[in-house]
């Protein structure tokens, strides 16, 4: 995830319009390695990304949007969605209230109030 976030700063911070640049040099771009050249190609000659699609397949927008909520990344929202089926804000919410969330390993109270007051 590191790796992306850098050659996302790389990116924003590009004076070119990267879409005038060959292909070839989009490795000479910090932060850019091979994988990320080439996904960026793919990108700017179809507008999608096939291993992001790959990846992204069954997974419900909603459970994505939860990933938008100050402190739940992936782990965080896959532990609570194979413990407790949270797949929506909804289904937070009311883990979040229900006891049971505090027999999930990793959730006191303190990450349960960071949660709430997000």
């Amino acid at each position: 995830i590191q790796a992306y976030r850098r050659g996302a700063a790389s990116l924003r911070d590009l004076k070119t319009d990267l879409a005038q640049l060959p292909p070839a040099s989009y490795q000479d771009i910090p932060a850019i390695g091979e994988d990320l050249a080439e996904m960026i190609g793919e990108y700017l000659h179809t507008h999608r990304i096939r291993r992001y699609e790959e990846a992204r397949r069954g997974i419900p927008d909603s459970l994505l949007d939860l990933m938008d909520i100050p402190g739940m990344g992936p782990k965080t929202l896959q532990v609570l969605h194979k413990a407790l089926s949270v797949d929506s804000l909804d289904k937070l919410k009311h883990a979040l209230s229900n006891s049971a969330i505090f027999q999930v390993p990793g959730f006191g109270q303190k990450r349960v109030d960071n949660l709430l007051a997000a």
